[in-house]
């Protein structure tokens, strides 16, 4: 049962895998990385620092924070840069 439990489990999360090893059944999640401010599942300081509370996951594919719903990334020199209202 557990088995088909981790299945069911992991077919709901985009990209998770289900790994079997020494009979230990283990869901592998991929890690997100927000597309707006770079955030991660293990480092959400700018988002804390700005909005005064951790973010979370926003969309299923886990590369949209809840801090940075409504913003937009733009390019500068370097790279991306987050901006309120596509400023």
């Amino acid at each position: 049962m557990a088995e088909s439990l981790a299945e069911a489990i992991a077919t709901s999360i985009p990209g998770a895998k289900v790994r079997r090893r020494a009979g230990v059944t283990t869901i592998l999640i991929p890690g997100g990385k927000c597309r707006v401010c770079g955030c991660t599942d293990s480092d959400c300081r700018k988002c804390i620092a700005r909005t005064g509370h951790a973010c979370s996951w926003a969309d299923e594919k886990r590369d949209l924070c809840t801090a940075c719903v409504g913003r937009k990334a733009r390019h500068h020199k370097g790279g991306l840069r987050a901006a309120r209202g596509g400023a």
